[in-house]
């Protein structure tokens, strides 16, 4: 178990991370990938240690999706999909919304999406785990994400497209550096959500786009305001 797994909950009132043995020791480096909510049972969905318990299924062999379809976009050294129980060391994931939902699908409100507390603990995950890619699992969850507004005030790069189509407003058709530490940042970009019909449409611009996040090279850069 590495250090980062024997952390106390961030919050005990919300899903805290899956961080797997091997993140950062990996050709990904320190990958975080961010879903949108649980769903089931409300006691047991509650539990800040559902999110890894979760994943821990999965990478027991539990099937799943959601959690198959994102760890079959990235290609390991011999050029084919990794298998869920293969991928899942490799990376940290945790769902934004702390909220219970007892059906997949069901639509958050504007005011789970805009909690502050909600808005402030993906800046606290940041800094905790200092990853340096997040992977924004979902169009609607990318266009809430915190953006300029203090005290977040990511940094845009306009050189890595979001793999989106669609209406967009102009800062979300690129990628952004957020600040996970003093002086460091995390290149945070979306695909579509994998359960989402644009998910299986898009599929292969995705596979094609996902080297280009993991191997993009720049530095953040002032607003061009």
């Amino acid at each position: 178990m590495t250090k980062l797994q024997e952390l106390e909950p961030l919050d005990p009132k919300r899903h805290n991370p899956f961080v797997g043995p091997r993140f950062g020791q990996s050709q990904f480096g320190r990958l975080l990938i961010v879903g949108l909510s649980h769903y089931g049972d409300e006691k047991e969905t509650q539990e800040p240690n559902f999110t890894q318990k979760i994943i821990n299924e999965v990478i027991a062999g539990r099937s799943i999706s959601y959690f198959t379809k994102i760890a079959h976009l990235f290609r390991n050294s011999d050029g084919n999909p990794f298998s869920p129980a293969e991928f899942y060391p490799l990376v940290a994931f945790y769902n934004f919304l702390p909220d219970h939902f007892s059906y997949p699908k069901q639509p958050p409100t504007h005011e789970q999406y805009h909690a502050p507390e909600t808005q402030q603990f993906f800046r606290k995950v940041l800094k905790e785990l200092k990853p340096d890619r997040v992977l924004i699992t979902g169009k609607r969850l990318w266009q809430i994400l915190p953006s300029r507004n203090p005290p977040f005030e990511p940094k845009p790069a306009y050189d890595l497209k979001a793999p989106l189509t669609g209406s967009l407003h102009p800062d979300q058709k690129h990628a952004w550096w957020h600040v996970t530490d003093d002086g460091e940042y995390a290149l945070v970009a979306p695909i579509y959500h994998p359960s989402s019909p644009a998910f299986n449409a898009n599929k292969a611009e995705a596979e094609k786009w996902i080297p280009l996040f993991l191997k993009f090279v720049s530095t953040p850069t002032k607003n061009r305001d």
